[in-house]
């Protein structure tokens, strides 16, 4: 208990230390273009700017290969997870995405222009992006473009979840004949896979006549009559990002296999979600923490944390991890905590969960406030 409320307490801490960069926002007015780059300033501090996302690019792997793999699953039901008998699919299609950077010696041509014009010492950051919106769409010869669900994104367990990052793990479950059709056909080169996408920032919109010809065509589009006193979330950039793959040369990027009898035994991974951040940017809620508890298998519990930020509204996956041996057989337990942006905590109840099958979706208001 004493760790999780110093994990709270820093939660808290961190919002006090961050609200100057969450109150602070890029005057999408005054953008201008720099080598080529689009630079923006920040509304309230001198020397700020910002650079527009540069777009997303698939990670690679030590082999040479893409990192993005599509796993086709057989599963039969088993009595630990209260399925036995089931017969189905449960597919997967993940990849690691990579954000964009310009050239270091672009940046700092560019600071020196700066801080020539200007005068003083300035910095050029990303653009803290709120939101980033990614769906999968397939297309095969002589059909129509199928789009899927939209999928869920993570941050790797290496980086914090933040507005600057530089890497996320996409994923989305794919139904029994769209993971059919991606693996009799993906690998042979007759579907056609890409990944569309839309980054999200906070800004002010108060656009200029002489500068509206540097901005994306995305930004002018959703741009509207707003107060110059409010910042708004805008789009600031879209693209596609075609998905290939050589079958042949990397045939562990598209696998089929019986999951069955190779789940883990006593190390689960539970998917929980939550999409209160991207759904509602505007809402008063700054965090939502997570606490799991479990039943070890040698007896006693085991509670593990996780949490979801206004910060980084991209982020609608985490997974929790348990360091101990948990028991399949016994129902979990979890709390649900909001933290406002004012810094108030409303906590729920502890609610108790029926099974391990399936993902943890706690979108929406909390049960059983206390």
């Amino acid at each position: 208990m004493q760790r999780i409320f110093c994990e709270r307490a820093s939660a808290l801490l961190l919002l006090l230390l961050i609200s100057g960069l969450v109150h602070a926002y890029p005057e999408m007015g005054a953008i201008e273009r720099i080598e080529g780059l689009q630079v923006i300033p920040d509304r309230e501090k001198n020397g700020i700017y910002y650079y527009l996302p540069q777009g997303i690019q698939l990670a690679s792997r030590s082999d040479g290969g893409v990192d993005a793999n599509l796993f086709v699953t057989r599963y039969t039901g088993t009595a630990v997870m209260g399925d036995q008998g089931a017969r189905r699919l449960k597919s997967l299609f993940r990849a690691r995405l990579e954000m964009q950077r310009p050239a270091p010696k672009l940046l700092s041509s560019v600071k020196r222009f700066l801080k020539r014009r200007d005068g003083r010492r300035v910095r050029v950051l990303p653009m803290p992006v709120t939101r980033l919106d990614a769906s999968l769409v397939l297309v095969a010869l002589e059909q129509e473009p199928q789009g899927l669900d939209q999928g869920a994104l993570e941050p790797l367990e290496s980086e914090s979840a933040s507005s600057f990052w530089r890497a996320r793990e996409y994923s989305v479950r794919l139904d029994d004949a769209t993971a059919q059709l991606m693996f009799s056909r993906w690998g042979a080169g007759d579907l056609l896979v890409s990944l569309e996408y839309s980054f999200w920032s906070d800004a002010w919109d108060r656009l200029q006549d002489d500068v509206t010809s540097n901005l994306p065509s995305d930004v002018v589009a959703n741009t509207g009559d707003h107060s110059e006193s409010t910042p708004q979330q805008l789009q600031v950039l879209a693209g596609a990002l075609p998905i290939r793959v050589d079958a042949e040369k990397y045939p562990d990027r598209i696998q089929k296999i019986d999951i069955n009898d190779t789940l883990p035994p006593g190390y689960p991974v539970l998917d929980v979600y939550c999409f209160d951040f991207r759904d509602e940017p505007d809402a008063p809620l700054f965090e939502k923490q997570l606490e799991v508890e479990a039943s070890g298998v040698v007896g006693g519990h085991t509670r593990q944390q996780v949490a979801f930020s206004r910060d980084a509204a991209e982020v609608t996956k985490r997974r929790v991890r348990f360091p101990f041996a948990v028991d399949f057989s016994t129902p979990f337990r979890y709390r649900i905590t909001e933290v406002l942006a004012t810094g108030e905590e409303r906590e729920g109840s502890w609610l108790e969960h029926g099974g391990w099958s399936g993902p943890l979706d706690i979108s929406g208001s909390i049960q059983g406030e206390k």
